[in-house]
């Protein structure tokens, strides 16, 4: 059989031994009381009429017996009460009460038996201040069970409180008692936990202090750890009195782990010797709410000095909660820096063999940058761009890239430095150009060369490195393997000398060069060799009719032709030019005259033999040629010293005259231009010979004698039986005996008076007769204005010797008035007359400023009035 005992008080007293007898008897059964099933007490709560112990697990005939157990009792015991078994009917019993009615024990059932605590039925308190209260059946006292009393006063004006807090990630509670009080010091909170059921997270003890009377005031808190994700409510029940209350929740009741993963605004990368300052944030910090921080500096902000190149520390922005990383995100610091140092290099042996079209490979590596550094090839002599990769495939075009300097650019984006190193390819290629026959003297191709002349052809091969890779093979006519090949820094030639050039050189040179590899350059020319000769020195002949009759010397008035040639006319064949022409016409070999004059005889004319030898070389001598021509004697007159000097031009063309006074004495010789030379000369005069040599002689001339035409006729000399010889001509001399002149009448309408009166508007003419030999010139002068030139007529009478000269002036103006002089004159003297033209006038108005009359000049059809 179970007995149990549930304490609810006690009642009465049963000695020790007794007790003893009745744990000793059940021993085999057990005897439970319902006590708090935390610490084992039986609260007597103060003012309360039912506090309820119960005692069960009862053999069903046994009777209970109820106990105080003290320390301060007799024995330490003390009975309080007892219970019978039920009655046969099964009604209860009635019990023993030792202390009624503060303690009233009762048999509910078979197997259970309650005591019943009054502790408003007495003042008297230290029966409930007992240590224990204790059950245990008659028949079987070994047997027993039991629960210590507390005495209390039920916690009064209960508040608790509880948080979720994020500064130590726990649950703290707190509760706050105003009234309360245990004989036994049980003080005490036990927390329970609820979200889908209800845990004890914690049973702390509480801190009292005593308030009023045997009062005491009490508080107590707890702490635990954060429960895991969820909704959460918190209930206190708080000893003694075991009162229950939900506590009240400070900020939010929820768990919730945040998920929001942390971002920053830290740049990608910091300039080398810059400060940093960026920030960490996240959108949701949960419940509760969780710390944001770096890792290094324990705040949301980071903040770096004096970042130097190499500093590559990584920083987390870590979002704590409950003490523990849950999202974080990393910050690994970029210094930007450099770059520092390129090292650029060309991979592929150098020099490079390339005809072009190969490849070169050149490489360019970068250390100290951050981040890594761009990398440009560029040609630094035009900053072209050659690729963009540090392994740049390089196509060099020969000769321009041989030497160029490829330099690699570095440059850092962030920092914007740029670093660079060059390299420099050299390169071995082909000549890019044919090969150029030149000649020494300079001289272009198929351009003739002379006989006897020394000449040195070269072949030169330009471009193409290295240059002795080039070979030249040079032939010529009559030159075979005999060439000498000079190698310069950037041809090479190889060169036939002619020392000197003969016929057997005509013909054509031939080059071929190759390269050393033949595919890339294999070309060949050639040069045409021709040989000149000079022609033979010319000679000049005059050509001759079909007549047979002499053309030679040429005649004046008439065309002759010469012509010139040579004997042997060179290589190429000779032309002919007249470098003299004399007047000639050229064409080809032949110089044509057209009508010969005297002055082309003795004129000497030049042929010239000239191919290109002459003209490049040694010409021949020009052939040189004195015309001859025969011309009739020209004739010409001059005065011996002793004779009058009286020749002079007469107004018949071809004629001269001399004019003497007489008694004066005449000297004049003929003489003559002429070819061949004259041979005779005859002087005649009215159809008789005068003189029958070249001289004219009259010692004191006579008018009536001498006056007259005297003919000069001379003849050349007959040669080489020429039938064209002698040739004759003749030339007059008029001698005139004279006078001075003499004005014989001087007449104005017809009037020969010193003065002549006439009418305004009338007309007037005026008449001047005069004579004199040799025949005098004559004309009308107005004195008044001598300038004016006076529109005049000059008549010759049937006397050659006299001359008039008349004037007219139609509707004649008053301002006509004036003087008028005839004046004559010869080569023996002058004579002159002077008549007044009186024109009457009407009256008319003085000029305005007083100015003398305006000059009229009068013709014998106009009047023209000059201001």
């Amino acid at each position: 059989m179970l007995l149990s005992v549930s304490c609810f008080g006690f009642f009465g007293f049963i000695c020790l031994r007794l007790l003893g007898r009745i744990l000793f008897k059940f021993k085999k059964e057990a005897v439970t009381s319902l006590c708090d099933p935390t610490d084992g007490y039986w609260e007597i709560q103060e003012g309360k009429q039912d506090n309820n112990f119960t005692c069960t697990g009862l053999s069903l005939q046994s009777t209970l017996q109820w106990f105080f157990k003290d320390p301060s009792l007799p024995n330490g015991f003390t009975q309080v009460g007892s219970c019978p078994p039920l009655l046969s009917n099964g009604s209860q019993p009635v019990c023993d009460m030792k202390i009624n009615p503060s303690f009233k024990p009762s048999r509910i059932s078979s197997d259970t038996s309650v005591m019943v605590v009054n502790t408003t039925a007495t003042t008297t308190t230290v029966l409930f201040e007992f240590e224990r209260l204790i059950c245990s059946e008659l028949e079987s006292p070994d047997t027993s069970a039991g629960c210590r009393l507390d005495y209390i006063y039920s916690s009064d004006n209960v508040t608790c409180t509880v948080q979720f807090r994020n500064e130590t990630w726990t649950v703290f509670g707190q509760c706050e008692v105003k009234k309360t009080r245990s004989t036994r010091g049980r003080y005490r909170c036990e927390w329970m936990m609820t979200k889908q059921s209800s845990i004890l997270i914690a049973n702390v003890s509480m801190t009292v202090v005593s308030s009023v009377g045997k009062y005491f005031n009490g508080s107590c808190n707890f702490t635990s750890y954060l429960p895991p994700d969820g909704q959460y409510t918190y209930r206190v029940t708080v000893v003694p009195g075991e009162v229950t209350v939900n506590a009240t929740f400070i900020g939010n009741n929820t768990i919730r782990r945040p998920s929001s993963t942390p971002v920053h605004n830290c740049p990608q990368y910091v300039y080398e010797g810059s400060n940093l300052t960026c920030t960490c944030s996240v959108s949701d910090l949960d419940s509760p709410t969780g710390a944001l921080q770096w890792n290094s500096s324990q705040s949301t902000q980071l903040r770096l000095a004096g970042l130097q190149a190499g500093y590559s520390e990584t920083h987390v922005c870590q979002l704590l909660w409950n003490n523990t990383v849950v999202q974080s995100v990393e910050y690994k610091v970029n210094v930007a820096f450099g770059p520092n140092n390129v090292t650029a290099a060309v991979i592929d042996p150098q020099p490079f063999d390339t005809n072009g079209l190969q490849s070169i490979n050149i490489t360019c590596s970068v250390s100290g940058s951050n981040p890594p550094a761009s990398i440009t090839w560029v040609r630094s002599r035009d900053q072209s761009v050659v690729c963009s990769s540090p392994l740049c495939v390089f196509t060099p075009k020969p000769p321009d890239d041989d030497g160029v300097s490829l330099e690699c650019r570095a440059r850092n984006s962030i920092t914007n430095k740029t670093s660079s190193n060059s390299v420099t390819v050299t390169l071995n290629y082909p000549p890019t150009i044919s090969p150029a026959i030149t000649a020494n003297p300079e001289l272009p191709n198929t351009q003739p060369v002379y006989q006897g002349d020394n000449m040195t052809l070269r072949c030169t091969v330009s471009g193409g490195k290295p240059v002795n890779a080039t070979v030249i093979m040079f032939t010529c006519p009559g030159k075979t393997d005999t060439s000498v090949v000079n190698i310069g820094t950037s041809n090479i030639t190889s060169s036939l000398m002619f020392l000197p050039v003969i016929s057997d050189n005509l013909g054509p040179c031939v080059c071929s060069a190759r390269w050393k590899k033949t595919d890339w350059y294999n070309q060949t020319v050639s040069w045409s060799i021709i040989v000149y000769t000079p022609p033979s020195i010319p000679v000049i002949i005059p050509l001759g009719d079909t007549t047979g009759r002499p053309v030679y010397p040429f005649m004046a008035g008439t065309s002759g032709i010469l012509r010139c040639q040579s004997n042997q006319t060179g290589r190429p064949e000779a032309t002919y030019t007249w470098p003299v022409a004399a007047f000639g016409q050229t064409s080809g070999s032949n110089l044509t005259f057209y009508r010969l004059t005297r002055e082309d005889n003795g004129r000497t004319v030049k042929c010239r033999a000239s191919n290109n030898y002459t003209e490049n070389r040694l010409p021949v001598d020009d052939a040189t040629f004195a015309l001859q021509v025969y011309y009739e004697p020209v004739v010409s007159f001059i005065q011996f010293p002793d004779g009058n000097d009286c020749i002079q031009g007469s107004s018949v063309s071809g004629y001269k005259q001399c004019v003497v006074a007489e008694g004066q004495r005449v000297h004049i010789n003929c003489m003559a231009d002429s070819n061949p030379p004259p041979s005779s000369f005859r002087w005649m005069t009215h159809g008789d010979v005068f003189s029958n040599t070249s001289e004219l002689m009259i010692t004191s001339a006579n008018y009536t004698i001498h006056n007259g035409d005297y003919s000069c006729t001379v003849a050349t000399k007959q040669e080489n039986m020429d039938s064209r010889l002698p040739l004759t001509s003749s030339a007059v001399l008029t001698v005139i005996v004279g006078y001075p002149p003499n004005v014989l009448n001087f007449k104005i309408n017809n009037v020969d008076n010193m003065a002549v009166n006439v009418q305004e508007k009338s007309n007037v003419e005026m008449k001047c007769l005069c004579n004199g030999s040799p025949s005098p010139s004559i004309r009308l002068i107005n004195a008044t204005g001598p300038e004016q030139l006076l529109n005049q007529s000059i008549s010759v009478s049937a006397d050659e010797h006299q001359r008039e000269v008349s004037f007219r002036i139609e509707q004649v103006p008053c301002e006509a008035s004036g003087v008028y002089r005839c004046d004559a004159n010869n080569s023996l003297g002058q004579d002159s007359q002077s008549r007044t033209l009186l024109v009457y006038c009407g009256p008319r108005n003085a000029d305005f400023d007083g100015s003398p009359p305006t000059v009229v000049s009068i013709n014998s059809k106009d009047i023209s009035v000059l201001n």
